[in-house]
C-alpha cells in the first residue's frame, strides 16, 4: 500500500517588514489579538494610547518596529525596540493621558491597580529617602551593569493567539537583529517575567543569555548579529 500523503494546507512562510503608517491599524489589532487586555498596562489604558503607542515606535528613527505579514497582508505578530530612552521619552510625552487613564480605569483593571499602588510606594520612599524618614537599605540584589558600546532594547514582542506555533517568534527575531545591526547598536537587552517560560525558551533559541535578575524580572542580553538571515530580508 503506497504511504498516504498529508494534502492538508501548510501556512505560508509569513513576510517580514520594517513597519510604515500603512501597517498602523493592524499593528494595533495584533497587539490587542496577542495579549490579555489585563495583561498588558499599554492596553490596559485604552486603544487611543495603544495606537499612539504603536505610532511612536513606527515613526521614530532610533526605534525599531517589525511586523510580520500572512499572506493576506494581516499583521500576524510584531517585536518593537531600540534605544533603551524610547519608553521613557513615550511616558513624558503622554504622562498626563496616561495618569489619567489609569485612575480612571484602575478600579476596573488588578493590574493597573498594582502597578499604580508599586508607583505610589517608590514615590513615597524617595520622598521618605530624601527627607531623611526612611534608612537607604541596601540591595539585596546587585544591579545589572550597562553593557559597552552602544546598546539598546527589546521592548515587546508578540504574535497573535491564532498564528502561534508557525515560526514567527523566531523570524521576527531575525529581522530585529539585523535592523539592530542597521543602526549600529552593538548589544540588545531585554527584560521579562521570570516566571514566564515560554518566552525564555524563544530567547534562549535565539541566542540571548541571561545576565542578572532583580525581583521577579530577568534580563537576557545578546551581541548584535550573527543570526541567519531572514527570507524577506
Amino acid at each position: 500500500m503506497a504511504p498516504m500523503s498529508d494534502d492538508s494546507p501548510q501556512p505560508a512562510t509569513p513576510e517580514i517588514v520594517v513597519a510604515g503608517p500603512e501597517h498602523l491599524d493592524g499593528l494595533v489589532a495584533c497587539h490587542r489579538a496577542s495579549f490579555s487586555r489585563h495583561g498588558n498596562v499599554i492596553m490596559g489604558l485604552g486603544k487611543g494610547l495603544l495606537r499612539s503607542h504603536c505610532r511612536f515606535y513606527i515613526e521614530r528613527a532610533d526605534a525599531i518596529c517589525v511586523v510580520a505579514l500572512d499572506a493576506q497582508g494581516r499583521v500576524t505578530g510584531f517585536v518593537l525596540g531600540g534605544s533603551p530612552d524610547l519608553q521613557r521619552r513615550f511616558v513624558r510625552q503622554h504622562a498626563v493621558h496616561m495618569a489619567l487613564a489609569m485612575l480612571l480605569r484602575a478600579p476596573f483593571n488588578a493590574s493597573l491597580r498594582r502597578r499604580l499602588w508599586a508607583a505610589v510606594r517608590r514615590v513615597a520612599g524617595r520622598a521618605g529617602r530624601c527627607l531623611g524618614l526612611v534608612r537607604q537599605e541596601a540591595s539585596p540584589e546587585p544591579a545589572v551593569t550597562e553593557p559597552e558600546g552602544r546598546w539598546g532594547t527589546l521592548y515587546m514582542i508578540g504574535t497573535r493567539r491564532d498564528a502561534r506555533g508557525q515560526g514567527i517568534g523566531e523570524a521576527l527575531m531575525r529581522r530585529f537583529d539585523e535592523e539592530a545591526a542597521r543602526q549600529g547598536f552593538r548589544t540588545m537587552r531585554l527584560v521579562t517575567k521570570a516566571q514566564n517560560e515560554v518566552a525564555a525558551r524563544l530567547y534562549a533559541r535565539a541566542g540571548w543569555q541571561k545576565v542578572g535578575s532583580v525581583g521577579d524580572l530577568d534580563t537576557y542580553e545578546r551581541k548584535v548579529g550573527g543570526l541567519p538571515s531572514s527570507p524577506s530580508a
